[in-house]
C-alpha cells in the first residue's frame, strides 16, 4: 500500500490531539490522588526507586 507524503498541517491537529489526551489523562490521575490521597510506599528502596525514574520523566 503506498501513501502519499503528509503534510504539515494533518501532523500537527495529530500532535495536538495526542497532547490534550496526555493532558485529560493527567488530570483524572490528580483528581484520583487528590481524591484517594497519595499511596503508602513500602520500603525506602522503592520510594528511592520511584523517586530515580520521576526523576527521568
Amino acid at each position: 500500500m503506498k501513501r502519499g507524503p503528509l503534510r504539515v498541517d494533518d501532523g500537527g491537529k495529530k500532535v495536538l490531539r495526542d497532547r490534550q489526551k496526555v493532558v485529560a489523562e493527567r488530570r483524572k490521575r490528580e483528581a484520583y490522588t487528590f481524591q484517594n490521597g497519595e499511596p503508602v510506599t513500602k520500603s525506602g528502596r522503592q520510594e528511592m526507586l520511584e523517586n530515580l525514574i520521576n526523576e527521568f520523566l
